[in-house]
């Protein structure tokens, strides 16, 4: 899914706030940073989001409106 829009990739999760919505915080650089070490402009975060029986956090992360990165982590 990498590299796909906002809209193909809210198919799959469900709706997202539009970028003009959304509340702006501040959060560890270690959090928004993609895999490439790259800043995305949009992050989305699930912290009750389901993968197989355990609860995870869903991030998806976006720059330019084309998802730049994601990664699933276990709540705690």
């Amino acid at each position: 899914m990498l590299d796909r829009t906002k809209a193909e990739v809210s198919a799959l999760v469900g709706e997202m706030t539009p970028s003009s919505e959304m509340p702006t915080e501040e959060v560890p650089g270690e959090f928004v940073f993609s895999m490439t070490r790259e800043t995305p402009d949009e992050v989305h975060s699930w912290p009750n989001a389901t993968l197989g029986t355990g609860f995870r956090h869903l991030v998806l992360k976006f720059q330019d409106g084309r998802l730049m990165g994601f990664h699933w982590a276990q709540n705690r």
